[in-house]
């Protein structure tokens, strides 16, 4: 006797159905609110930045120095907004992906490393999380 397996038996489109609604709560809502949140960030950094007097003629040095330091600030934040959205997206995709080639009924578990891999796929989701910390250090 080589023991009880424990494992789900439910299958057809209920178990697609919620695979996908999973999918849609665990990855696509988290990323649609995090583009939706930096874009807000980014439009009131933006607003923040130093307007011309179109009056003046005359632009100083100081001025035109001062500009280029806001323009690279900008760049440098929304690049690292972007790469915390890249992290999210890299680190929760592998597994979502994994989760639903399980509920559309691919045969995974018979492959000798997929317990592995599972647990591979899950820590790197979870890393994200000081991934994001380590991006807003950046900023």
């Amino acid at each position: 006797d080589d023991g009880d397996i424990c494992t789900e038996d439910w299958s057809g489109s209920f178990r697609v159905s919620f695979g996908l609604v999973t999918l849609a709560i665990q990855l696509g809502l988290p990323f649609l609110y995090s583009l939706f949140v930096y874009i807000k960030i980014l439009k009131t950094l933006q607003k923040k930045t130093i307007k011309d007097n179109p009056t003046s003629r005359l632009i100083t040095s100081v001025h035109l120095a001062r500009r280029r330091e806001q323009r690279a600030r900008k760049r440098s934040r929304s690049r690292v907004l972007l790469a915390m959205l890249l992290v999210f997206i890299i680190c929760w995709l592998p597994l979502n992906l994994i989760n639903v080639l399980e509920d559309l009924e691919v045969p995974l578990i018979c492959w000798p490393y997929y317990y592995f891999t599972f647990f591979c796929l899950h820590i790197f989701a979870m890393i994200s999380t000081c991934a994001n910390l380590c991006c807003i250090g950046l900023v």
